[in-house]
């Protein structure tokens, strides 16, 4: 888990929307990231269903709202190509991920409709597409 995850105004709005505990929603966001990695690890996790999603993370209060919650505060975003993607997940993924996308020759799924030769993310650092997001 990244530093700081526990005090995010994005985990704050999670825990808005679940109406849940700080525990339950740190808790949750593992989850979803071990999820991710093992079974989405290009970040797509729209590949899968809601209820597949939930099940994954072990939520049992409604898929639906699950995946409303984690998309209205920011962990996850809207796609037309992928569904759903992992907000950041190239830039925050963790070093064992990393390494199977290279191994694998794969890619990271990127938003559709973005510039093909930029990325600008929230933090506002801008790199060429082409370019890693990581030390390689």
């Amino acid at each position: 888990m990244k530093r700081g995850t526990q005090d995010h105004p994005k985990t704050l709005r999670l825990m808005e929307e679940l109406q849940c505990s700080k525990i339950e929603a740190v808790g949750l966001l593992e989850l979803l990231w071990q999820f991710t990695a093992r079974f989405a690890p290009r970040g797509d996790i729209g590949r899968w269903t809601d209820e597949s999603i939930a099940k994954g993370v072990e939520w049992t209060r409604g898929h639906v709202e699950l995946t409303r919650a984690l998309v209205q505060s920011g962990y996850l975003d809207p796609d037309k190509k992928h569904r759903l993607l992992v907000h950041d997940w190239a830039t925050h993924c963790d070093q064992g991920v990393r390494k199977f996308i290279s191994r694998s020759k794969l890619t990271f799924a990127t938003m559709s409709g973005r510039c093909p030769d930029t990325v600008r993310t929230k933090s506002r650092n801008v790199r060429t597409r082409d370019e890693p997001p990581f030390p390689i």
